[in-house]
């Protein structure tokens, strides 16, 4: 067979056929290669892992940068330790500009027994140092001192003698007794002793401001606070001690952004929560004011004085009512507390209870005759407008009241 044949019979038509003509072919249009669907999934997965490592280890470089300034001491404010409770004069919400200044008190009395702070609506320029609301056993934060190598309290160097420390921190404590005791003069000797020691001891430095708030010297002690900024900028307590210096100066805006670094710190810091609480409501700002004292009091549910402050805020939120339990709470703490009694007459007569509030002025009266409440407090409500209604309505109430506070100071002047 020959070949042609054979081809012809291969292609399964038998019949030699003519070439046709070709037809046109449309135009062919070449297209990149694309990638596999799953390769394109990897290589976006990669890239988004990339981006969140990326964000990740900048979120914690920020967070580390932050941390690496802070040091959430406890109140202790010539000392690195921490004082009994929250009121310990050295335990601050929103703030701005952390300005190197400020560290407050907590509520309660003050160290040099000055007259309590009474937050009612007292200027702002009225208000003292303070300490804990556990009276028996309370400090402020430069009550008490701890002197070691580290944690900012000394010069950052390992050439000081456990010698010299240990005889800085006798001083520092000798001081410390000696201011308790009201003996001013000789306490800022011992200071000078131990700072001629250790020029940069931070408890000394912090002492040495306590002594001169005391003493009145409130600009002094202003100074000496920024010194020991200088050397020790972590420490909430400090910012709150020159908040009360800057407060005793009047300058409030100072004082009211040396609270909030200090709450920036430490947002537990019962003294400056309460310090800065006291600032707001003399300025009318209740409402700035509550979330602070709801704050302190979660951290010392039996602090007095936060119990009084916050029920005073209260009241003037027109939530009279809500006050009540609070100064229940207090009364059962203290049942001495003229300021607790003033406190509920208000909240009874704001409520336009003016029976309620007529018995315990009764008895505020009666515990001032006795006295067992001192005059100035209950004379620092009667101011107030819903006593001034309260007197309208019931003025020989009133007149009694106010016998009660001349004889009481009376007395007073005699016995001094």
């Amino acid at each position: 067979m020959e070949r042609d044949e054979l081809d012809l019979y291969q292609t399964g038509t038998g019949t030699p056929q003519e070439p046709s003509p070709e037809e046109p072919q449309p135009p062919v249009h070449y297209k990149p290669a694309r990638l596999p669907r799953t390769y394109s999934k990897w290589w976006i997965g990669g890239y988004l892992l990339f981006l969140l490592l990326v964000v990740g280890l900048m979120i914690y470089l920020a967070r580390l940068q932050r941390k690496g300034g802070v040091h959430s001491s406890p109140p202790g404010a010539a000392s690195g330790e921490q004082a009994p409770s929250a009121g310990a004069d050295g335990r601050g919400v929103d703030v701005e500009a952390p300005g190197p200044e400020l560290e407050p008190s907590a509520p309660g009395p003050s160290q040099a027994g000055s007259a309590e702070v009474d937050a009612l609506d007292v200027r702002a320029s009225d208000v003292e140092p303070q300490v804990s609301v556990d009276r028996q056993d309370t400090t402020r934060a430069s009550d008490k001192v701890e002197v070691t190598a580290g944690g900012g309290l000394l010069p950052a160097t390992g050439q000081i003698e456990p010698a010299v420390i240990e005889r800085a921190r006798g001083l520092v404590e000798e001081a410390r007794l000696l201011t308790l005791e009201g003996s001013l003069a000789t306490a800022t000797a011992r200071v000078d002793e131990a700072l001629a020691l250790l020029p940069e001891m931070v408890p000394a430095l912090r002492q040495k401001a306590m002594i001169q708030m005391d003493s009145g010297d409130f600009a002094e002690a202003r100074a000496s606070l920024l010194a020991v900024l200088k050397v020790a900028p972590d420490q909430p307590d400090v910012y709150h001690d020159l908040g009360l210096a800057q407060t005793r100066l009047e300058q409030f805006d100072d004082a009211i952004a040396s609270f909030r670094t200090a709450l920036r710190m430490q947002d537990d810091h019962v003294p400056a929560l309460y310090n800065l609480s006291l600032l707001y409501c003399d300025r009318g700002r209740y409402l700035d004011a509550l979330p602070l004292l709801e704050t302190a009091l979660r951290t010392e549910p039996s602090n007095v004085a936060v119990l009084g402050q916050l029920s005073l805020a209260l009241i003037r939120t027109s939530e009279s009512r809500l006050a009540l339990p609070y100064l229940e709470r207090a009364r059962t703490l203290e049942p001495m507390n003229g300021r607790c009694l003033m406190l509920t007459a208000m909240a009874y007569s704001a409520g336009g209870d003016d029976g309620a509030a007529s018995v315990w002025v009764e008895r505020a009266i009666g515990l001032v005759s006795d006295g067992l409440v001192p005059g100035e407090l209950i004379r620092n409500y009667l101011s107030q407008p819903e006593f001034h209604r309260l007197g309208e309505r019931d003025p020989d109430l009133m007149t009694r009241l106010q016998q009660a506070l001349v004889a009481a100071e009376t007395v007073k002047t005699e016995s001094s």
